[in-house]
């Protein structure tokens, strides 16, 4: 009598031996670097002073505080500019469960796929999200966890809203170091991803304007993605050009569902899985982000929260607002945070562009995805 399926993936707990290597209480530590801050200072523009002086008064308005703000040329950008517009909508849940029996079906030519390339085929990278004790599975890891290996470098996405397609191609980027024991850096081209990205049905990925991370994914997965050397960067809606299109996956899915926020628990065991992850948040007042821990808002406090930003318009925080996209590349437990990585240049923030969110604020983790590359 063969063993269940969904049984062997109960008990399975090889993924855990994964790499990831608890740390010191504050991983981040290895990329801080002392900054001119004055220069920087004298460097913003009549809207980045603008935007600082806002911050400075939002962040006097906090208790609590455990992080720093520092001026940061990312200020010199208005807000609409850095993240773009990002809404709930076509996150399907029953979608994503049709897609979850399609996936089943394809395991077995993935795995052949694996194993003509000498790669081993790990039952792990295909566990239904939603069925899995993630806490068992864990086995109790904690303290600070990222693994530096898997890191890509810190890209920029100047002036447009295409975080999502930058969020999208690091979390692939990571995840083939992760699953692949690559050195090499795979670089994905946003600029294609902008220009030509849409889901497999058609449907349109994103622009400058902002988009959608699993639309990216899906773009990857069904029809392959440019290299950055073939497609470069442009930060332009432009037309979408004919060029190779040489990186894919094999799939990609949610953690979670639309309906509520993933555990802490599920978000940690898929980043040990796959490397990294992408999610979505509420990037209030993080372009003058220094050092420390980002706490100021929780996730949904408040049914309507709503600023006027230095660009003029007007933004609203609610239990589903989100309007920016990052990759989660570990976390730290002793800071009660998530470690991400931005998309705003390595000058953004004393970290290099990574920065630690504290668990439970800025919506972040409302959606998460992850991504199976293909070799």
């Amino acid at each position: 009598m063969k063993t269940p399926f969904f049984l062997i993936l109960a008990f399975c707990i090889g993924f855990l031996n994964t790499g990831f290597a608890q740390t010191t209480s504050d991983p981040l530590q290895q990329f801080y670097r002392r900054r001119d801050v004055a220069k920087i200072d004298q460097s913003l523009t009549t809207i980045g002073k603008s935007a600082l002086d806002e911050d400075k008064k939002f962040f006097s308005s906090i208790r609590n505080v455990t992080f720093t703000i520092e001026p940061n040329l990312t200020l010199n950008r208005p807000l609409s500019q850095l993240a773009g517009t990002i809404t709930p909508g076509g996150d399907n849940s029953s979608e994503l469960k049709l897609q979850f029996e399609r996936i089943k079906a394809e395991i077995p030519t993935i795995q052949k796929e694996f194993e003509a390339r000498k790669f081993v085929w790990n039952l792990d990278y295909f566990i239904d999200l939603r069925l899995i004790d993630w806490k068992k599975l864990l086995m109790g890891a904690s303290g600070c966890t990222v693994n530096t290996s898997y890191l890509t470098p810190v890209k920029d996405q100047l002036s447009c809203g295409s975080c999502w397609a930058f969020s999208a191609a690091a979390t692939w980027e990571h995840s083939y170091k992760k699953i692949f024991s690559s050195a090499v850096n795979h670089n994905l081209s946003e600029e294609d991803m902008v220009n030509c990205g849409k889901t497999c049905a058609g449907d349109d990925a994103g622009s400058c304007s902002g988009g959608h991370t699993f639309k990216a994914f899906d773009y990857i997965k069904c029809f392959k993605v440019a290299t950055e050397a073939n497609y470069p960067y442009t930060a332009t809606n432009a037309a979408c050009m004919a060029k190779p299109k040489t990186y894919g996956a094999f799939f990609n899915g949610q953690v979670g569902t639309n309906v509520s926020f993933p555990t802490t628990d599920q978000v940690k065991a898929a980043i040990t899985l796959y490397g990294a992850v992408t999610t979505y948040v509420f990037a209030r007042s993080w372009g003058s982000y220094g050092t420390g821990v980002l706490n100021a808002i929780p996730n949904a406090a408040v049914t309507t929260y709503t600023y006027t930003g230095s660009d003029g318009r007007t933004y609203a925080c609610g239990a589903n607002y989100i309007n920016h996209a990052v990759t989660i590349v570990g976390w730290c437990d002793a800071k009660n945070a998530w470690i991400i990585k931005n998309s705003w240049g390595t000058d953004w923030g004393s970290y290099g562009g990574y920065a630690y969110v504290a668990y439970n604020t800025y919506n972040i983790a409302k959606y998460v995805y992850y991504v199976v590359p293909r070799p």
